[in-house]
């Protein structure tokens, strides 16, 4: 638990997530907060991601890429088509 008292009037906003509590002044400075590391999800094994047809899911700290399956050309971010 934090000790919030000697900060109540400067504390402008408290994020809490599954893995860690930080407490926020007013200038959106950390004050005080855990240093677990945080969890990666795994967006790919989730199905949290935006990867369209001809493509891959691979999973990268914090996020996720999407690669071109063999032969395919990459439109955007997320879609491939058509064979090469």
């Amino acid at each position: 638990m934090l000790a919030l008292s000697p900060l109540i009037g400067s504390v402008t906003g408290i994020v809490v997530s599954r893995d860690c509590t930080a407490v926020l002044d007013r200038a959106s400075s950390l004050l005080c907060g855990c240093h677990s590391p945080v969890r990666d999800v795994d967006e790919c094994a989730e199905g949290r991601h935006y990867c369209r047809e001809n493509t891959m899911c691979v999973n990268t700290p914090g996020s996720f890429m999407c690669i071109c399956k063999t032969g395919y050309i990459r439109i955007d971010d997320y879609s491939c088509t058509g064979k090469q």
